[in-house]
């Protein structure tokens, strides 16, 4: 942070310089230089990498390029059609959940429906069939077992 320091005392923002300046009357504000190194090449690359300075402008060209590009070879894995079968749309976001088995009614539960409301998670919820009263610690993970035979 030594780096950034330095930096700020070349050009600080305006709110910056009156909260030192209100605590520090007399500070000489100008240019630093300050040598960064570390034995760490993490950290000598964060070091560079927050005191180089960057063209926002290039660097948000460059990364829409690189969407765009990204969109055209990729975005049809985005992609589905809604139940009129004709209209397509844009998959935004997937939501994973487990599935467990009631150990009530056998029934297979899909955590994200049962147990979350209003975007937090329950620690006690029922099941929707035979209203047993849950809480995940005590389900059993809903599994599919596939053997194959080879010859």
């Amino acid at each position: 942070m030594t780096g950034v320091a330095a930096q700020f005392c070349g050009r600080p923002d305006a709110e910056f310089k009156a909260q030192i300046e209100a605590d520090m009357p007399g500070v000489k504000w100008g240019a630093r230089r300050a040598v960064l190194c570390d034995l760490s090449p993490a950290a000598a690359f964060i070091a560079y990498n927050y005191n180089t300075p960057v063209d926002v402008a290039e660097f948000e060209r460059e990364a829409r390029r690189i969407l765009d590009e990204m969109k055209e070879e990729c975005g049809w894995m985005y992609e589905t059609r809604h139940t009129d079968g004709k209209t397509k749309g844009r998959i935004n976001y997937t939501v994973w959940s487990d599935v467990f088995v009631c150990p009530e009614c056998g029934k297979e539960l899909v955590f994200w429906d049962v147990a979350v409301k209003d975007g937090e998670v329950q620690d006690k919820f029922g099941c929707p069939k035979c209203g047993a009263d849950l809480a995940k610690k005590s389900l059993d993970r809903a599994m599919e077992v596939v053997l194959r035979h080879f010859v």
